[in-house]
């Protein structure tokens, strides 16, 4: 086994064959995210073997979130990969597979963010050293919403003016979108499954956030640069 020469890199990462694993993983995770949706529904009662799968005690729900949920943050992996392609329709395809667990902003933050200011204080996405992992969930859920924020006011600002009114900069901001896209599909699910599904929902957004984050502190634990 040896490595790729530059020339065969570039080829193998230009090669669109390989995007195809990651267009079926989210396809087939949104299916699965439907299905259970549908299953947890009060609302859609049917008379087949997959209803049988409903979980009955507490232990089975969460049993079942758990899984469930983990599948959600290894969707986002998928996600990660076609966000930083070039293609518009590839972001928001990976864009997708964050918008399920409530995550719209991820594509912002991780890479006018997260790139520029990994290993420094300044990303919330860094796990200092001693912190626990429930401290630096908090963190970064907290951080980095108010970061995307932040850089949306700055942007609008820059682009119409330091006294632009606040409700342009308000309907201006890409955090205000993403969070209406959140709660339409919040809505949608309430409205077509009923309660008990969107109690489903956010135990799946809980653990659609709390894998993607752990994925963060393992991978940029204590990292400190200049």
């Amino acid at each position: 086994m040896k490595n790729l020469s530059s020339k065969s890199e570039r080829n193998f990462f230009n090669d669109k064959r390989f995007w195809i694993p990651l267009y079926l993983f989210n396809f087939l995770e949104t299916i699965s995210w439907i299905f259970q949706l549908i299953l947890m529904s009060d609302v859609i009662h049917k008379d087949s073997y997959f209803y049988f799968l409903k979980p009955k005690t507490w232990p089975q729900y969460y049993i079942f979130t758990f899984l469930f949920g983990f599948f959600a943050g290894l969707n986002a992996v998928a996600g990660h990969e076609l966000l930083h392609k070039r293609e518009f329709y590839n972001k928001m395809i990976g864009t997708w597979a964050y918008s399920k667990f409530m995550y719209s902003h991820f594509l912002d933050e991780h890479t006018k963010g997260h790139h520029k200011y990994l290993g420094t204080s300044e990303d919330p996405a860094t796990a200092r050293k001693n912190e626990t992992v429930y401290e630096f969930v908090l963190r970064s859920v907290v951080n980095s919403h108010i970061n995307c924020w932040n850089r949306e006011v700055k942007r609008i600002k820059k682009e119409l003016g330091n006294d632009i009114p606040k409700t342009l900069i308000f309907f201006n901001n890409k955090m205000v979108m993403y969070f209406i896209l959140h709660i339409s599909i919040l809505a949608c699910i309430a409205f077509f499954l009923g309660a008990n599904a969107l109690k489903y929902q956010f135990c799946y957004t809980f653990w659609g956030i709390w894998y993607l984050e752990l994925i963060n502190y393992i991978e940029h634990y204590g990292i400190i640069r200049e």
